[in-house]
């Protein structure tokens, strides 16, 4: 909404180049008098006045000066009010003949024409700040780099005089383009707290720029402790002022004051004392975790925790209507993750919600699992409306929008906003449409854009999925520019990985004008591997939105290291190592998502990208031919209960990221954890390694073990594997009288366990999960524990009332398992009813002899949810409508390993199954046989569903009064919008 140029001045503006800054050029143009300037997006005339690229020589490492091809010069004018001054900024005379016209002009900006052939000294960035506080080991270094952004090359030295820095290297060379990377290191021994500051100076002999000076700001502060001084995250600061830092100690914070968290506008650091892993806000389904509406901006920090259990999303930065709150916070190593927002209202992003004039700073942050769901707009990630968003070196994986309004954006959902992206992956977000498809549904399973101006640099886009436009990206009235990306394995409709269209629900409002023009969507690529290339980028607005196909374009496999655990790491071989544009890469990005350094030469490759070596590689990691350790998953984590009987097993991977042999060897110091190998060789590829757990010694509540990973060849050894095991005192049955009875006295993460026998009467059928995160399970499995409804109610159900309202919400931790569940009756769903928005388990269960009056005699599933159901006999049910068996509709429906059989839609269709109008539909490993139906489909029938795919599966002796004995598909008028997929059935 406002200037990031100039704004609030009432004047004459001239000779000056505006250019780069963030929101309007010039916020000011009904107040000043503006002549012979250069200004970006400039449409308003004006004597003089261009808006053409001014062609600086290097304006991501700080060099303005001009090419010699630049518009700006001799583009002034030499009698500005008050008069020319005699020389620019650097000292050099002004006018000087810049084009050899034969006439002196002044150029517009700060320089004459640059016309040298000498070096030029670049740098990443102009001052450095370490905040620590008093006592604290040293901090994480800090790295700048230097550049020759001319010809020739550089010898450069570094001098500097202040004890408590440590400078390494203090020399070097480089040639055009080459970058040297230096670190800075604090020593904060002996300081007391204050203020310290260093000035480095950087000469370079035979350079047109030498010397160049960076700042080094050090402040040492004493902290705020919490919980040693403060009881709440929220009570530390309210005592805080401006500089100060309040650091939390490890463990989970919930209740009062460590939710829903205010800065107050206040300029402070709010941090974990050892990191995410070790400091989680719980905000317990209440709220956000912090939520900024004061103005903040980019010195209040948030660094290093877990937030989860938002109901209003992870972090909210401003409000929906009040742009007054706009905030624009820096939020860094942390992971949102198990999040939600239901509301547009307050919050629309499950992850982050960043509102109208609200600029945040994301950077080292993994947001995952997080939902946008109901009356939510999307964004199962980041929502960005109206906002100036940056994502820097973050994972964005996992996210979903599954609602009616939350329907698009399933990683990051952006209107009317600018977004940058670098060194991030997005990746596995979806918009599984629950709702169906409808006009706006389900675009953009990694990214959807509207009316936005989007840049994203050196990210992989990977296994993102939508049932409509742009799996991995969509474009509506927005401007995308790709530079150093991948965009591999996503999955849609139309546009498999990218698409482009103008839907007039986001036609963008010119507020200068006060109409509705046409514009269409652009989307610029460049140096990027797309799978499919060009040809498989979707173009919507009967092909005249824009596609600029660039310079360095791929379509090869890029040789993810592992596509089936979500590890994007690149092979030695990978087509994209090399084979980037170094200019694209921001002067301050010298590192990639793993922090290793971005500019590496493999001298294996053929550099095929643009560039003096070392020339970057495409997407999120820089492929290093040294030996690196990869883990996969970095964290596992278990929920147990006292008495279990069944084992607890489960697997992870060591990769080799390098080129190099790997030789690697685990230690753990807790004795009930083992792993079936110790030790491994890696010259490519991985190892997978079982782990199991002996839980009859653990004490009840959360246990933790750190496996080490070590290797002398590994540029980054040691690696961590966490394993967290929460062990819990069962909830029995029937010691707590009846099934309900334990549900209502458990918390998320319980265990109601039922033992042996059968069940009947009110509390132990028409039972209610209330929107738990439980498991609910018997003792000795489903023909030991028998739910009998008697004819009178169903078994289960997951939602709190018929009205179908969403009220539970059961996500996938709400587990059922272990039942058999007999003469259920109810109009739909005689054995489990599966309600709105729900996405239970339900695993090893009998459901017998039920009966639907309408719809689903064993289970059916409503609007917006996504069953998963496992090993699950379902037999001899009845339907007076359709689906004797199971009964689907606007959701998503994952069957695995099951046997429908002997069931019965009287009146209708799909005697097995009727899955209708769902988004996307798994059957694996299933028997159907014996059902019969009136109508179509005996044993199952598959209506408007946009995705469906049967993978070994049998279709026997079913029986349809209509068409399609086996199986019968019907989809929209245009077939080409469903897609069914049959393969090793009979």
């Amino acid at each position: 909404e406002y200037s990031g140029g100039i704004i609030g001045c009432k004047g004459t503006i001239t000779n000056c180049l505006v250019w780069g800054n963030e929101g309007k050029q010039v916020g000011t143009r009904h107040q000043s008098i503006i002549t012979y300037c250069c200004i970006q997006d400039w449409v308003y005339g004006g004597l003089g006045n261009i808006a053409t690229d001014p062609q600086f020589v290097d304006a991501a490492w700080g060099v303005y000066y001009l090419q010699l091809e630049s518009g700006c010069i001799d583009a002034g004018t030499n009698e500005p009010p008050g008069g020319l001054p005699a020389v620019d900024i650097d000292g050099n005379l002004r006018p000087i003949d810049g084009d050899d016209d034969g006439v002196a002009v002044t150029n517009i900006g700060a320089y004459e024409a640059f016309a040298s052939e000498e070096p030029v000294i670049g740098v990443s960035a102009r001052d450095f700040e370490f905040v620590v506080y008093e006592g604290e080991a040293r901090p994480a270094d800090k790295i700048l780099g230097i550049r020759n952004s001319g010809p020739g090359t550089i010898n450069w030295e570094l001098s500097y005089d202040c004890d408590w820095l440590e400078v390494i290297p203090i020399s070097g060379s480089s040639t055009t383009g080459q970058v040297n990377e230096v670190t800075l290191s604090v020593d904060t021994t002996g300081l007391v707290i204050g203020e310290y500051n260093c000035t480095l100076t950087i000469t370079a002999a035979g350079a047109v720029n030498s010397p160049q000076t960076i700042e080094v700001n050090l402040r040492v502060t004493e902290p705020l402790s919490v919980p040693a001084e403060y009881e709440t995250i929220q009570e530390a600061i309210n005592e805080a002022a401006d500089g100060d830092t309040v650091l939390v100690a490890d463990g989970t914070y919930t209740g009062k004051g460590n939710y829903n968290i205010d800065f107050r506008g206040k300029a402070i650091t709010v941090r974990s004392e050892n990191g995410p892993a070790d400091c989680i806000i719980d905000c317990e389904n209440s709220g956000c975790g912090f939520y900024f509406h004061n103005r903040e901006r980019a010195d209040s920090i948030i660094d290093g925790f877990t937030i989860t259990g938002g109901s209003d999303g992870g972090i909210i930065c401003g409000h929906r209507y009040e742009n007054y709150e706009a905030s624009s916070p820096t939020i860094t190593n942390c992971i949102i993750s198990g999040n939600k927002a239901d509301h547009y209202y307050r919050a629309s992003g499950g992850g982050i919600t960043c509102w109208g004039g609200s600029s945040p700073s994301i950077s080292n942050c993994i947001i995952e699992n997080n939902r946008s769901i109901e009356e939510a707009y999307g964004g199962g990630g980041i929502y960005c409306e109206q906002a100036n968003v940056t994502v820097i070196t973050c994972i964005i994986r996992n996210n979903t929008v599954d609602g009616y309004w939350a329907n698009s954006g399933g990683g990051i959902y952006s209107v009317n906003s600018t977004l940058l992206i670098i060194n991030s992956v997005i990746a596995d977000n979806s918009c599984p449409g629950l709702y169906g498809r409808h006009e706006y549904s389900s675009n953009g399973g990694g990214i959807f854009c509207a009316n936005s101006d989007v840049t994203i640099v050196n990210s992989t886009i990977a296994g993102n999925s939508t049932v409509d436009m742009g799996g991995g990206i969509y474009s509506n009235y927005s401007e995308v520019t790709l530079k150093n990306c991948i965009a591999w394995g996503n999955s849609a409709n139309l546009g498999t990985n990218l698409a482009v269209g103008t839907n007039n629900l986001w036609r963008p409002f010119d507020s200068y004008s006060q109409s509705s023009p046409y514009y269409e969507s652009i989307m610029s690529i460049s140096y990027s591997d797309i799978e499919g290339g060009q040809s498989e980028v979707y173009i919507g607005n009967n092909g005249e939105d824009i596609i600029y196909w660039g310079e360095g374009n791929i379509d090869i496999d890029p040789a993810f290291i592992g596509r089936g655990n979500g590890d994007h790491h690149l092979l030695p071989w990978s087509p994209c190592i090399d084979a980037g544009d170094n200019t694209a890469v921001p002067g301050d990005i010298l590192t990639d998502l793993d922090g290793y350094l971005r500019f590496f030469d493999d001298p294996n490759m053929l550099d095929t990208g643009q560039g003096a070596p070392p020339i970057v590689d495409m997407g999120a990691y820089e492929f290093n031919p040294q030996a690196a350790i990869s883990i996969s998953p970095e964290v596992m984590e278990f929920s147990v209960y006292v008495g279990q009987p069944e084992p607890v097993s489960s697997s992870f991977q060591i990769s080799n990221l390098g080129r190099e042999t790997l030789n690697w060897s685990m230690n753990s110091i807790c004795d009930w954890i083992m792993v079936d190998k110790l030790s491994g060789s890696l010259s490519v590829g991985f190892d997978v390694v079982r782990l199991n757990i002996d839980i009859t010694s653990l004490p009840v509540g959360t246990n933790q073990c750190r496996l080490i990973i070590t290797s002398p060849e590994a540029i980054n050894s040691p690696q961590t594997l966490t394993v967290i095991v929460n062990v819990s005192e069962p909830l029995r049955v029937p010691e707590l009288g009846t099934i309900q009875s334990a549900i209502n006295l458990a918390d998320d993460g319980d265990f109601v366990v039922v033992a042996d026998g059968v069940y009947t009467g009110q509390g132990n059928t028409n039972v209610s999960f209330k929107g738990k995160a439980i498991t609910v399970r018997s003792r000795n499995g489903p023909d030991n524990c028998i739910i009998d409804c008697q004819g009178l109610t169903g078994g289960f159900k997951f939602v709190s009332n018929e009205s179908f309202v969403p009220v539970s919400n059961e996500g996938a931790r709400s587990v059922l398992s272990g039942f058999t569940i007999i003469n259920g009756l109810e109009p739909y769903g005689g054995g489990v009813r599966v309600g709105n928005y729900s996405s239970p388990l339900i695993s090893n269960c009998v459901i017998r002899d039920c009966t639907a009056g309408i719809d689903g005699g064993g289970i059916y599933c409503d609007n917006g949810s996504s069953a998963t159901i496992q090993g699950c006999r379902i037999i001899n049910n009845t339907s007076g409508n359709s689906g004797g068996g199971i009964y689907a509709r606007f959701g998503t429906l994952d069957i695995q390993d099951c046997s429908i059989a002997n069931n019965t839609a009287e009146k209708f269709t799909g005697g097995g199954m009727f899955l209708y109008e769902n988004s996307q539909i798994n059957i694996t490993n299933c028997s159907v046989e014996d059902n019969i139906s009136a109508g179509g489909g005996g044993g199952i029938k598959v209506k408007n569903c946009t995705k469906a795919t049967f993978t070994n599966c049998l279709l026997r002796n079913n029986t349809a009064g209509a068409r399609g004995g086996g199986m019968r598909l019907s989809g929209y008028s245009n077939y080409s919008e469903s897609v069914f997929s049959i393969v090793n059935c009979t």
